[in-house]
């Protein structure tokens, strides 16, 4: 069993994981797999966005890099990146190849990506057919968002991430045909929903947990088709009427007090080793559609895949992040959506045998390159006859197994974020000493601000019916890490419409709040606890499993059997 080289930790390498690695010719890893996704993590800033202008028509902007770099190991300050407007990046003004260098075998490989990476143009954002939603990244036909990240075919959403074909939702995370929700994760056709987790087909509820099916139900774990449940009790309609009526979530102290109470009964509910449905021979979490699926998270339709985190549609890959659509047999991969047999890759759709590339998009057989587009047959961007490139390639890929480099993704240290820019703070979070030790960069000058606020979050009023709009002219400070934040006006209007009170910590502290509601995406090996006779066993059932939950949870944590007949 190999240690990883970052956490020192051991790790395991299967005979599937064997098999794989032989069949696309790369060496077995050395990292573990949380540090080799906490390494692709650490290029992509979903939400830290700045105001800058485009270098090159100069129109103002926002982009997720700063005009400030990033501060590096050494102490020095980053050199800035030139970066592009969505018009003028995907325009015909400029080409990628311009900046082609021939590769230099007395040097390494990275020293020399990075020197192209230093000056090829970056494009501001990663969006696509989105209307009025500047404050956006990774999404496509987005229409009045704002702070969100992975929006597919979304509108008048805010602050939340992952959603699909949905419209109103605030504060919210996976969500797919959903509207009216706010304050809920994992739900798929919920309308009017507040403060859900893992529901589906739910309608005018709030504060549930593992709920399908059901209508006008408060504060009550694993139902199935069930109405007027309030605090899982079955009340007539007009108990429950009356029951709801005295609730008031507008009114921030009740508000806080109930999720408290939603705490508890998160842990006194009864508990699903792993949310695997539609699935067959896989291991993770939140897999739906899943066909020998292994060790992966928020995966939707995949197949022969390990180490995979929130993919979908596709197969025979290992080590994706945040890739979908039509992708087959990439390995290390960070967003390349509709792209094939490549590897250690970050941001390129559309494309095909890529290796150690940034941002190409529409290539094939590349090599080493950034901010490509319609090529084929380049290294470090410069362009190659085919009998050329692939004996270049083999001499490369030699030289970098000589100097430990080939094998796996980007180094860290060739992020162009700093660490605390990126995902990778939000699952492996790190101080700013702690990652300058590593090698890695860190922005000392992250957007906000602090100590300017005109009103305190004690001084909010506490019911939204109170709540006027002057606030949208107010700095309010958050009162978990004290930054300022500010209210919009859609914002406003959809807390009054929904009778919800106003938040009184910043969107980046509400979103860690939500994050902590779910597990990390590790596996545990843990044994079913039901000891209930009925349920085919006498005393405690011997299933055995690989879940999230670790073994000292307190929480009931059943195998898919005992699960169903409990529930059902």
């Amino acid at each position: 069993m190999p240690t990883c080289k970052n956490c020192t930790t051991d790790f395991p390498i299967t005979e599937q994981g064997k098999t794989f690695y032989a069949r696309i010719d790369v060496p077995t890893p050395t990292h573990c797999p949380d540090c080799r996704q906490q390494r692709r993590a650490a290029w992509r800033n979903e939400r830290v966005f700045y105001s800058r202008k485009c270098s090159l028509c100069g129109k103002a902007m926002i982009a997720i890099y700063s005009e400030d770099p990033p501060r590096l190991a050494s102490g020095e300050a980053g050199k800035p990146f030139t970066v592009y407007c969505l018009d003028c990046w995907w325009g015909d003004k400029w080409g990628g190849e311009e900046y082609g260098a021939a590769y230099d075998p007395q040097r390494s490989f990275f020293e020399q990506f990075k020197a192209l990476q230093q000056l090829v143009p970056r494009i501001n954002l990663y969006q696509k057919n989105n209307v009025n939603s500047d404050y956006t990244n990774h999404t496509d036909h987005a229409k009045n968002c704002y702070i969100c990240a992975d929006v597919g075919y979304g509108e008048e959403l805010y602050y939340s991430k992952w959603i699909i074909k949905s419209a109103d939702c605030v504060d919210s995370y996976q969500l797919e045909d959903c509207q009216l929700c706010y304050q809920s994760m994992y739900g798929v056709g919920n309308y009017n929903c507040n403060f859900t987790f893992l529901c589906y087909s739910c309608r005018d509820t709030d504060y549930l947990y593992d709920c399908v099916g059901c209508t006008d139900c408060f504060m009550s774990g694993n139902l199935r088709n069930k109405k007027f449940v309030f605090r899982s009790q079955q009340l007539s309609e007009a108990d429950y009427r009356v029951a709801r009526a005295k609730v008031d979530l507008g009114s921030y102290r009740q508000a806080a007090a109930l999720f408290a109470e939603y705490r508890q009964l998160l842990a006194g509910s009864l508990h699903k080793f792993a949310t695997i449905v539609r699935s067959q021979d896989c291991s993770g979490d939140y897999i739906d559609q899943g066909k020998n699926v292994r060790a992966s998270f928020g995966i939707v339709d995949g197949e022969d895949c390990s180490y995979c985190y929130d993919s979908g549609w596709f197969k025979d890959t290992y080590d994706a992040f945040e890739s979908a659509f039509d992708i087959q047999r990439q390995y290390e991969t960070h967003a390349c959506n509709r792209t094939t047999f490549s590897q250690f890759t970050t941001v390129s759709y559309d494309a095909s045998n890529l290796r150690y590339c940034d941002l190409c998009h529409s290539n094939k057989n590349l090599f080493g390159c950034v901010g490509l587009r319609h090529k084929q047959f380049c290294i470090l961007n410069k362009q190659y006859s085919e009998e050329e490139y692939q004996a270049l390639v083999k001499h490369i890929i030699a030289k970098m197994t000589t100097d430990g480099e080939y094998g796996e993704f980007f180094p860290i240290a060739l992020s162009p974020f700093g660490y605390n820019e990126t995902s990778a703070q939000d699952d492996f979070p790190l101080t700013k000493e702690q990652a300058l030790a590593k090698g890695w960069a860190w922005q000392d000058h992250l957007p906000g601000t602090f100590g300017k606020e005109t009103v305190l979050a004690a001084a909010l009023p506490d019911n939204i019916t109170e709540a006027g709009d002057d606030l949208l002219q107010a700095v309010l400070a958050c009162q978990t890490c004290k930054k300022n934040y500010k209210l919009i006006k859609q914002e406003l209007e959809f807390y009054r419409r929904k009778n919800l009170s106003i938040p009184r910590s910043c969107p980046d502290c509400r979103y860690l709040e939500r994050m902590s509601l779910k597990n990390p995406n590790r596996l545990h090996h843990r044994q079913c606890m039901c000891e209930q006779a009925g349920h085919g066993h006498a005393g405690r059932c011997p299933v055995e499993f690989e879940t999230t939950y670790t073994p000292d949870r307190p929480e009931r944590v059943y195998c898919e059997e005992c699960y169903q007949k409990e529930i059902y």
